[in-house]
């Protein structure tokens, strides 16, 4: 056997391990093996059995886990209501807890999904709600609109039909009061007129707010001269201002540009109710108004306006009230001060829509300075140009004034004009400084009301009388008695402080002995031309526009014929040959057009330069009238710089403003029959009529750049040509207002009368 072990073993191969058997007897191996096998039998059989019962435990422990993890996942898949049917072992306690976890996450989700569903209702209820709130308020809010227009509507109406009895009253009023009456009568007299004009004022501002509510107001955007527009102002409030013994001082500052672009009449509008709030609410001192250079931007400007008072002021409280409707800061004040309060509401919504703010600052008791701001473009080339030669540059001005703020208001005119100005401040210096020297050109002395009352020019006049130079009394006042007085008194001239800058150089070249003609001299203009350089014809139905242009073109040198209209121009160029024709665009009978067609027609390449004349100021109206066979077209007011260049020349503008008064003294004596024939235009609804008369004064006063009665004018006439029923009214009475303003103003002293 041992051989038989060993031999079975492959060749070569070396055992790790070598049997050795030692020989034994087969007895005592038999013996061996019998003893051990029962134990070995015994040992497989545990064996064999923990390996089933490890299976069989194994078997349930994977079952158990696979009924815990099926459950987890159908919990986690969201079914709640899945349960397990507790088995006996060691996973049944935790089978029990699954389910009592699962029962309670169902029971919750059942909770919570009742409450979603309710809240859910409760919120659609809601939207419902709101759904019919919303349905109801837009229901509401249209006919808010319906009612509101209506009321706009009908407060416009309703102005209108005031106004129309209104302008009578203060029509024949006025000319009640220019017939002989006693002291009585004229009193009483006086008293329809101011309780028609405060009437008057109330229903302008509830047409003005009802066309704001309506947003039925038109801004205009034409030329305009900032310094006119302010003096206008102050002139027509100046006797009111006066009267209660106020000073009434303009500054506009020396880089505000002039020429600008916007709405002459409602920025009028606005600074009339500051001025006159500050009247009003100012018991003694004085109303300065500034204007000032907000901030440079392209092509346009941006400007503040102030003004300011020493009146009764207003606490804080009082001023959060301001800026309503038919509100006032204290409604005492309505009883003792009257008005309505739409004054400033008005302001506000007019500065908004030109694209401005308005605010205040004040205090109780320390006077208020109200401002706004307005945003205008340039007129190209507006305030440009080669320097001007003043023909006062150098002359030496002694001034008294013993009120700082006007006196610095007077100081800064004259200065605009090169003359050389030392101050006084009070009048003992004066005295000195005038006596002391020979050197003055002129001595200006500023009276205030009080100073007048007290008669300081009476104790001032004899001392002075033997200086060569003249005296210029510049006085708070516009009534024509005191300032006759003064000049009987000893002045060589005497003008309200309130007056135009123009009226101011037109007596300051008097008294200088200066040609006031030489007030546009620039430093490079040549010598006029000869008088018989040529010939020329101004056509125009309204007499101001003809003399104008004439009296221009015969500063020129042009020997100049008139004709009133169209066929007078044909008729004209029959008979004489002209240079140039300078044709008015809308006149009766034949218009400008058609007259130029045929002088065009008769005269071929012989016509005369034909040069249209035309208030219409519209974008493209020049284009439209060159393409229909124009050699030029000048949008009036003309200037002398346009005539001449007409005429082929070179020129300044040399008498413009110094024309001016003249110009409208004329236009004032064709004011009333202008009245009459709007008057009759409109009560007979003669549109075309009507529209033809408005364009005729529209001419006439941008000719005399009276920018109220032009911007007045030029909307009537739109609304007119528009058919506007309901502007129409309003307008025009608007132009009647216009008109009576001019024929209450004094054009050569720049005062009401």
């Amino acid at each position: 056997m041992p051989d038989t072990l060993l031999a079975s073993l492959p060749r070569g191969e070396a055992p790790a391990w070598r049997l050795v058997l030692v020989p034994a007897a087969d007895g005592a191996l038999a013996r061996v093996l019998s003893a051990a096998t029962p134990p070995v039998l015994i040992a497989a059989l545990l064996l064999a059995l923990a390996a089933w019962l490890a299976h069989r435990l194994e078997r349930r422990l994977d079952n158990g886990l696979a009924r815990v993890a099926e459950q987890l996942a159908a919990l986690e898949a969201g079914a709640l209501e899945t349960r397990l049917q507790p088995l006996r072992g060691p996973f049944g306690d935790l089978e029990e807890r699954l389910n009592r976890m699962a029962s309670a996450l169902e029971a919750s989700r059942r909770s919570l999904r009742a409450q979603v569903q309710s809240t859910t209702g409760e919120l659609r209820a809601t939207l419902e709600a709101v759904e019919v709130q919303n349905a109801e308020l837009e229901s509401a809010r249209q006919r808010a609109l319906e009612a509101s227009q209506v009321k706009s509507e009908f407060l416009a109406n309703v102005s209108h039909e005031i106004r129309t009895p209104i302008n009578g009253i203060v029509g024949f009023a006025d000319l009640l009061a220019h017939s002989p009456l006693d002291a009585e009568q004229r009193d009483y007299v006086d008293t329809i007129r101011e309780s028609c004009r405060h009437l008057l004022t109330i229903v302008n501002d509830i047409l003005d707010f009802s066309k704001i509510e309506a947003g039925k107001l038109v801004i205009d955007h034409i030329a305009l001269d900032l310094r006119d527009t302010v003096e206008e102002v102050l002139s027509l409030l100046a006797p009111a201002a006066y009267g209660k013994g106020l000073e009434l001082v303009h500054l506009i500052y020396s880089d505000v540009p002039l020429k600008l672009y916007g709405d002459p009449l409602r920025i009028r509008q606005v600074l009339t109710n500051l001025v006159h709030n500050a009247i009003k609410f100012t018991p003694s001192g004085r109303i300065v108004v500034r204007v000032m250079l907000d901030e440079e931007l392209e092509g346009a400007v941006r400007l503040r306006i102030t003004v300011t008072d020493t009146g009764i002021g207003l606490s804080e409280r009082d001023q959060a009230r301001l800026f309503r409707g038919f509100s006032q800061a204290d409604t005492s004040l309505t009883r003792r001060f009257g008005g309505t309060g739409l004054g400033l509401i008005i302001s506000r919504k007019l500065l908004e829509q030109m694209g401005g703010e308005i605010g205040l600052q004040s205090r109780e008791g320390e006077g208020t300075t109200f401002w706004f701001t307005l945003t205008l473009p340039r007129v190209s080339g507006g305030d440009e140009g080669e320097a001007w030669i003043s023909p006062l540059a150098g002359r030496q001005v002694l001034l008294l004034d013993e009120e700082p703020m006007p006196r610095l208001a007077s100081r800064h005119l004259l200065e605009g004009w090169d003359l050389e100005v030392t101050e006084a401040e009070e009048r003992r210096s004066f005295l000195s400084l005038a006596t002391a020297s020979r050197r003055w050109d002129l001595l200006v002395i500023g009276l205030s009301r009080p100073q007048l009352r007290e008669g300081l020019a009476r104790g001032l006049f004899p001392r002075l009388a033997g200086q060569r130079a003249p005296v210029l009394v510049l006085a708070s006042t516009v009534d024509r008695s005191e300032l006759r007085m003064l000049r009987q008194q000893g002045a060589a001239g005497a003008l309200p402080r309130a007056v135009r800058r123009q009226t101011v150089y037109r007596e300051l070249c008097r008294l200088l002995e200066s040609s006031p003609a030489e007030a546009g001299r620039k430093a490079t203009a040549p010598q006029a031309p000869a008088a018989d350089s040529s010939h020329v014809l101004v056509v125009d139905d309204h007499a101001v526009n003809r003399k104008l242009v004439t009296t221009i073109a015969r500063q020129l040198g042009a020997r100049v014929a008139e004709a009133a209209d169209g066929r007078q121009a044909v008729d004209a160029c029959a008979r004489e040959r002209f240079d140039v024709v300078f044709m008015d665009i809308q006149m009766p009978g034949m218009s400008g057009e058609a007259a130029a067609v045929e002088i065009r027609r008769r005269h071929g390449t012989a016509a005369p330069r034909l040069v249209a004349l035309t208030a219409n100021a519209l974008r493209g109206e020049r284009e439209r009238l060159l393409a229909a066979g124009m050699d030029g077209c000048l949008i009036k007011p003309v200037t002398t710089a346009e005539v001449a260049a007409a005429l082929g020349r070179s020129g300044a503008d040399e008498a413009a403003d110094i024309r001016l008064d003249a110009l409208r003294e004329a236009l004032q004596a064709e004011l009333p029959a202008h009245q009459q024939a709007l008057r009759a235009a409109y009560r007979s609804g003669d549109h075309e009529r009507l529209a033809a008369e408005c364009h005729r004064l529209l001419g006439a006063a941008r000719s005399c750049r009276l920018a109220t009665l032009g911007a007045a004018c030029e909307r009537a006439e739109r609304a007119v040509r528009a058919e506007d029923r309901v502007a129409i009214p309003g307008a025009i009475a608007a132009v009647q207002a216009a008109i009576r303003d001019c024929l209450t103003v004094d054009p050569a002293a720049g005062r009401a009368s």
